[in-house]
């Protein structure tokens, strides 16, 4: 299963296991075979898992977003291979993994627009992108992207 991102509830089903201590068994030799990996609390992932897969999957009404659509549409010149960043109503969260960072910062309804679904995960346009990126530069909230100086 390419780019393979599982919930818990997604092994519930797939082994029709509904006793846990049973379906972490089976959990459990699929991480020691290197099969699964667990990324955060009820999260597994396959090795060739696709990141921006593994964002909306986590938090579903969110959107990727930031440096993540600004180095993806060639508008900054640094790529973010190890964070994922997205855009989602609320508070800001993050899940750490050993090798990718999950990013979500939090914004009002009223700015929760400018994004495009494709294989059902959303995108922020190259345009909101940019605007998120400075309202949130604007609110003091760091992010590692470098601005020449005109």
């Amino acid at each position: 299963m390419k780019w393979a991102v599982f919930s818990k509830g997604d092994l519930e089903r797939l082994f029709n296991q509904s006793k846990p201590i049973l379906l972490y068994r089976r959990i459990r030799i699929l991480e020691e075979a290197g099969i699964l990996t667990r990324f955060s609390r009820g999260f597994y992932i396959t090795p060739d898992f696709n990141k921006e897969v593994l964002c909306g999957r986590m938090n579903p009404n969110s959107y990727i977003s930031l440096g993540t659509i600004l180095a993806k549409e060639l508008m900054i010149g640094s790529i973010p291979t190890t964070t994922v960043y997205a855009v989602k109503t609320g508070r800001n969260r993050e899940y750490k993994g050993t090798d990718l960072t999950l990013v979500y910062v939090g914004i009002s309804e009223k700015l929760f627009f400018g994004y495009k679904v494709e294989n059902g995960l959303r995108f922020a346009t190259a345009e909101k992108a940019l605007l998120d990126t400075l309202f949130f530069i604007n609110a003091d909230i760091y992010f590692p992207l470098t601005f020449m100086k005109i």
